[in-house]
């Protein structure tokens, strides 16, 4: 036994520094005191010593002070790297060889390998051959691998399965790999499986693979990682994919990385998917990320946003925050920088990425410049990239020159995406051309993209093309992004092509859009095929979109297959955006769908809009939905536009929901389309008729309580008090709310106090929209409501500038106060002036409306 004393003095004598020593000696020095002998150690140092070893790396070996002996380590050296011309950096990643290695054994192995083919350089990459095992346990395994068909190629690749591999484990596993055809290539790619995983497990794997549907080709491409995760733990993890719905395919396209995954961290994530709504779409999308990459992080990050009660549809809208870009630390700082500003969760939500802060400290300089100008916290929250994208310095800079020339606070709030994306320098460049050609600050402010985009040397030029063009000022000051986009000979092409082509300088300037995304040749080709097929130089110049943004070939196609149907010429010009919008074989398929199921040709050309922006394949189904509820079709008609709104599947679950709470079919036929108009309604459709859940939005609320209401058939009729705290309660509203959104919507005036009041003296309100007015208050005020009729029609025709027949007038008001004042009647009866007040108002309302 040795003292760390004398160990030390070894180490100093044989010019180790007193950092080296310092590194040994917090290494388990345990076995090398207890077994040590100083001799020895001074033995083995002199040798390392005269063949130069590095010092730091005999530290990381202390194995060559317990069993090497200088003799044999000398005779090792001389033979690695003399006779069989060893590189000495090989010696230094494998120092074991010298404490281990006996120089019999290794000469023994050598010869072996040579005789078997194994080039010096594979064995040099795996000295430890030379002491892991005796040669003839060496000559069993490569005589097994040989046997199966594996090449020396392949061995000297993975050196690994002569030192660990055993000849009846190999035998075994091969005869595991043949009965699931496993082929050899698979096994040549992937030797390790050979020594790190048992024959019998590795069955067991291989057989819940081929349970689950994998296909064997998928296999082989892993093979390697099939040591990874244990046959039970394999199955699991499949298990739960497939419950989710993650398709077969998807999982083998992802094995190698999904036999790598933790049991525990897939449920993990797909409960967290689960529970946030995330799409299937959207899993299936970033597959790699949520279930391979990231599941943890994915969980963690989930949780921070669920911490700060950040909604699914916000976590939706931004899923490459969850899945790539995020990192759930930073989030909560992000969160924490936030909210010590102040801002809203609703702000928040609507740039997620704002979330993703790498410096908080530069986010504090942002927030200070801001505050300097006065910037309010409304116009950061609705441009809160600012605080990403930016730089305090730079954001300083532009707005102090901002401010100099005159840019109202307004407008500087305005453009905050401008201050955080644009440069100075080529800012001020842009205002000096700008008031060169006489635009102002104030026209800027309309649009100030311009300085964000524009080039000044390019605007210069594009105005001077404008200017000669005669294009007035009013137009360019209207539609300042043509500055910012175009290009001053592609602009001046385009005019030259428009004047010839008889387009008026008016038409041009209505639409200056035409010389950003227009090319002069391709709007020559477009004109040449519009009047082809007989439409107006006229209609043109009123839809010069088309040109801007049409092919021309598509164009002819386009019209030649809505002749082919029959669309008349009339129907076409009032939608030539159909021509920009929509492909000739889509419009086709759709026209085709269309008419077998019945949709009229008159129906189509009053919304061809439907061609443009539907897929054929999806209306086909949208129809096959209607056919399989039984719901008419009528509806889908007069509303053509509502079959690109919403995909099959969201309305077969928009139907699947109503039939399942009870609506009667003849009312899903009358609504289903205004249910689809917009995502918003689809989204409350799904939680309409569940109570427990309130949105925090109270118009969203009150929304879903009149859609409701006229979904169950609830409206036109009177309720008593406790019917409407009933509804109340259930709806969490109180009665003035019920009242002032319910009852009251959606007339221009607001009758809340006075029917509250009435609900608590007569103990009944009248829900319900416009109505007849009963028999009983007709006959009593004939006179009253006669005389209302002729005072609308003396005002009406006294405010107009139009001639009226008043006596006509007169009778038309009277029909109109008898059809539809009804609910007003039932509602105000007992307050006779606001109610005589209230028709007065609707009345008006009515005739103004109906001469716009």
């Amino acid at each position: 036994m040795i003292s760390i004393k004398d160990l030390v003095k070894c180490f100093r004598e044989a010019k180790f520094t007193e950092e080296q020593i310092e590194r040994i000696l917090n290494k388990s020095t345990n076995a090398l005191l207890r077994d040590g002998e100083i001799e020895r150690i001074k033995g083995v140092l002199r040798v390392l010593n005269e063949y130069e070893i590095k010092k730091d790396l005999i530290g990381n070996c202390l194995i060559l002070f317990t069993s090497g002996e200088e003799s044999a380590m000398r005779d090792m050296l001389n033979l690695l790297l003399n006779e069989y011309g060893f590189s000495k950096v090989s010696i230094e990643n494998c120092l074991s060889v010298l404490a281990k290695g006996r120089v019999d054994n290794t000469r023994a192995v050598y010869e072996l390998l040579t005789k078997y083919g194994i080039g010096k350089e594979a064995m040099e990459n795996s000295l430890s051959i030379f002491v892991a095992r005796k040669p003839e346990k060496i000559k069993n395994v490569f005589e097994t691998l040989t046997k199966h068909g594996i090449s020396k190629d392949t061995i000297e690749k993975c050196m690994l399965v002569l030192i660990k591999g055993n000849p009846t484990e190999i035998d075994q596993i091969f005869e595991v790999l043949n009965k699931y055809n496993v082929g050899k290539k698979a096994v040549e790619n992937s030797l390790t499986v050979l020594v790190k995983r048992k024959a019998t497990e590795l069955e067991e794997a291989l057989k819940v693979l081929k349970e689950e549907g994998i296909d064997v080709k998928k296999v082989e491409s892993c093979l390697f990682s099939l040591n990874k995760n244990e046959p039970n733990a394999l199955k699991e993890i499949i298990t739960s994919l497939k419950k989710f719905g993650i398709k077969i395919d998807l999982i083998s396209s992802n094995l190698e990385g999904i036999v790598k995954a933790k049991p525990e961290d897939i449920k993990d994530v797909l409960a967290a998917i689960i529970k946030h709504d995330i799409p299937l779409k959207t899993v299936e999308k970033y597959f790699y990320q949520f279930i391979i990459a990231r599941p943890r992080e994915v969980v963690d990050i989930l949780e921070v946003l669920d911490n700060h009660k950040i909604s699914n549809d916000a976590i939706n809208g931004c899923i490459s925050l969850v899945v790539l870009d995020g990192k759930a630390t930073r989030i909560k700082s992000s969160f924490e920088v936030l909210e010590k500003y102040d801002i809203s969760k609703k702000a928040i939500e609507s740039c997620m990425i704002v979330l993703n802060i790498w410096d908080t400290k530069e986010v504090d300089k942002i927030f200070e410049v801001l505050a300097k100008y006065e910037i309010s916290k409304n116009a950061i929250e609705k441009c809160l990239t600012v605080i990403v994208k930016g730089k305090a310095k730079e954001i300083g800079d532009i707005l102090e020159l901002l401010a100099d020339v005159g840019v109202s606070k307004n407008g500087m709030e305005k453009c905050l995406s401008i201050i955080s994306e644009g440069k100075l320098k080529e800012i001020e460049e842009v205002l000096k051309v700008l008031k060169k050609h006489g635009i102002n600050i104030s026209d800027i402010e309309r649009c100030l993209t311009v300085l964000k985009r524009g080039k000044a040397d390019e605007i210069d030029k594009i105005l001077t093309v404008l200017e000669k063009y005669q294009i007035s000022k009013e137009a360019i000051k209207k539609s300042l992004s043509v500055l910012a986009f175009g290009n001053a000979k592609d602009i001046e092409d385009t005019l030259i092509v428009l004047n010839e082509q008889g387009i008026g300088k008016e038409q041009i300037e209505n639409s200056l859009i035409v010389l950003t995304e227009g090319k002069a040749k391709e709007i020559e080709s477009i004109i040449r095929v519009l009047k082809k097929h007989g439409i107006t130089t006229m209609s043109v110049g009123n839809c010069l979109v088309v040109l801007a943004r049409g092919n021309s070939d598509e164009i002819d196609k386009i019209f030649n297959v809505l002749e082919k149907y029959k669309i008349s010429k009339k129907a076409i010009e009032n939608c030539l955006s159909i021509l920009t919008n929509g492909s000739a074989d889509e419009i086709e398929d759709i026209l085709k769908v269309l008419e077998e199921n019945g949709i009229s040709r008159e129906a189509i050309e009053n919304c061809l809009s439907v061609l443009a922006s539907g897929k054929a394949k999806n209306i086909k189904n949208i129809f096959a939905v209607l056919d399989r509820h039984d719901i008419n079709k009528e509806t889908a008609e007069k509303a053509l536009s509502s079959l690109t709104r919403c995909s099959s599947e969201e309305l077969e679950e928009l139907i699947s929901i109503l039939e399942r709470n009870g609506v009667r079919k003849e009312v899903i036929e009358k609504e289903w389309t205004t249910m689809i108009s917009t995502k918003s309604n689809l989204e409350d459709a799904k939680t309409l008729f569940n109570d427990e859940e309130v949105p925090e939005d109270k118009n969203r609320k009150y929304r879903r309580i009149r859609k409701y209401m006229k979904l169950k058939e609830m409206y036109d009729r009177f309720y008593s008090r406790e019917e409407v705290e009933t509804i109340c309660r259930k709806k969490h509203i109180t009665v003035e709310e019920f009242i002032r959104e319910v009852v009251c919507y959606p007339t221009a005036t607001n009758f809340t106090y006075e029917l509250v009041g009435r609900l608590q003296t007569k103990g009944n309100v009248y829900v319900g929209g416009s109505t007849t007015i009963n028999e009983i208050y007709l006959n009593e005020h004939a006179e009253e409501l006669s005389d209302m009729a002729r005072k609308v029609a003396y005002v009406f025709v006294k405010r107009t500038s139009r001639k009226f027949d008043v006596e006509e007038i007169q009778s038309n008001a009277l029909e109109v106060i008898i059809t539809k004042c009804g609910n007003l009647v039932n509602n105000l009866d007992h307050i006779p002036d606001r109610l005589n007040a209230a028709i007065f108002n609707k009345v008006m309302r009515i005739f103004t409306c109906s001469i716009k």
